[in-house]
């Protein structure tokens, strides 16, 4: 099996047979889920309560959060220091709460997706799928119907594990040393993750729904396509398209520069391309320079570091919509 170089690149082995992966709920009754699990003061151990009852629970939660999973606060980061070949990360709030955390972290030969379901902060469950490529994406061989997937399921009460079931259906023994091992290690790896995400949630600007206006470019060689970046309303710049171009491509800020004398500011992004099978990619790269009511683009392509020049369209930009 493939490694995947990164903190969280443990073989994570998650939930249940029996938990469907498609949300068939008719309602949702995530409140009553929530406050029932909330005032439970029984811990696993509890006779009054058993571990089934508690899993039925857990489950009913899990699919309520998956109903109620597109009215949550969707935040998309990029990691690219967890992993050899970059890796994201998909936070979902509701209540400035974290919800649920999707993970995915690419490596040489195959990739690791992780789901981190969480109750005011507690981990109750995690689903895990662990891909191994039959070759290097980048090598003709590579073929990704021959790409192999296990899955796992974990349970958590009360930040305890109350049950381990492995890609092949085995059920861990909950007194065994291999459980006792496996629970401190996801413990670890989930709780690092949630403080990621709120820690990065906080400082990382790249939210698609903060995208507040367009700003339109001309090319300064009379060759190249036009550009429309799209802004939030701090003027963070957050993707990029071509005239042309069907899907805009994500940016990730990097640095924010002054320049004394004649008053100006350059802000420096990665253009990232996203790759199912090899991840997030930097592009290229764009310092968007700032100078009175003047705006320009200096892209610098990656695969030969060509450099294409752009300046600001004034009559067309500002506007709620793609300029072309």
């Amino acid at each position: 099996m493939f490694k995947v170089v990164c903190i969280f690149s443990i073989f994570l082995i998650s939930c249940s047979n029996n938990t469907t992966r498609k949300d068939n709920t008719s309602s949702p009754r995530a409140e009553s889920t929530k406050n029932n699990l909330k005032n439970n003061v029984n811990s696993a151990s509890d006779p009054i309560k058993t571990n089934e009852q508690i899993i039925a629970e857990i489950r009913q939660l899990y699919k309520e959060t998956l109903y109620n999973k597109h009215s949550y606060h969707r935040q998309d980061l990029d990691d690219f220091e967890n992993s050899s070949e970059g890796g994201q990360l998909t936070i979902f709030k509701s209540d400035k709460k974290i919800r649920l955390i999707e993970t995915v972290y690419f490596g040489h030969l195959g990739k690791v997706k992780h789901e981190f379901y969480f109750l005011d902060d507690k981990l109750y469950f995690m689903y895990s799928q662990e891909h191994a490529y039959n070759a290097p994406p980048t090598q003709p061989e590579f073929d990704d119907t021959k790409t192999s997937v296990e899955e796992s399921r974990f349970y958590f009460w009360d930040n305890k594990m109350i049950r381990w079931i492995k890609p092949d259906g085995q059920h861990v023994d909950s007194k065994s040393a291999e459980f006792d091992k496996e629970l401190k290690r996801t413990m670890e790896i989930a709780t690092k993750t949630l403080e990621t995400s709120y820690k990065n949630s906080l400082s990382n600007p790249t939210i698609k729904e903060e995208i507040d206006h367009f700003i339109c470019f001309k090319n300064n060689d009379g060759n190249t396509p036009n550009i429309t970046i799209g802004y939030s309303k701090k003027e963070i710049a957050l993707n990029v398209r071509y005239e042309g171009q069907k899907d805009a491509m994500r940016l990730q800020f990097v640095k924010k520069e002054f320049k004394e004398g004649h008053p100006s500011y350059t802000t420096t992004y990665n253009e990232l391309v996203y790759s199912e099978s090899r991840g997030p990619e930097i592009n290229g790269r764009y310092e968007i320079i700032h100078s009175g009511v003047w705006d320009y683009v200096k892209y610098t392509r990656g695969r030969d570091s060509k450099v294409f020049n752009f300046t600001i369209i004034h009559d067309k930009s500002y506007q709620k919509t793609p300029c072309f």
